[in-house]
């Protein structure tokens, strides 16, 4: 039983991609490295969308409680796949609201995604005579 060789090569240019001495077990594992290190148009969008993400998986962290955000872990993921399809361009902006936190993401003009949460308290005050 022979092996398929795992060629480390760009999924869209199909240019092969020195693998700096890195071993793969996947070939989705060799395309993705390739995809961050071609010079192709298409991989530099994706890159620069991957990075994007980390940065935005990062930032929700720290924006839905504590550094590893684990007290909305489900909410979290749920933005993440939303910043996934502002960065497609399928949609300008989201905002979900849990509570009195409310989170929104949209198109930024600088950066690809902004990120803004607002903490709301409802207060009511009543004047009786």
């Amino acid at each position: 039983m022979s092996k398929k060789a795992i060629v480390c090569a760009c999924p869209d240019c199909d240019q092969v991609i020195d693998a700096g001495g890195m071993t793969f077990l996947t070939q989705e594992d060799a395309d993705n490295h390739a995809t961050l290190n071609c010079s192709c148009m298409k991989a530099k969008i994706k890159a620069s969308d991957i990075k994007a993400l980390e940065v935005t998986e990062e930032l929700l962290a720290k924006a839905l409680g504590g550094e590893d955000g684990t007290e909305n872990v489900e909410l979290r993921e749920m933005l993440l796949e939303a910043a996934k399809i502002i960065l497609r361009y399928k949609i300008d902006s989201c905002v979900v609201q849990k509570g009195t936190v409310k989170v929104q993401l949209k198109k930024g003009t600088k950066s690809k995604i902004d990120i803004e949460r607002i903490d709301t308290t409802k207060q009511t005050f009543a004047v009786r005579h």
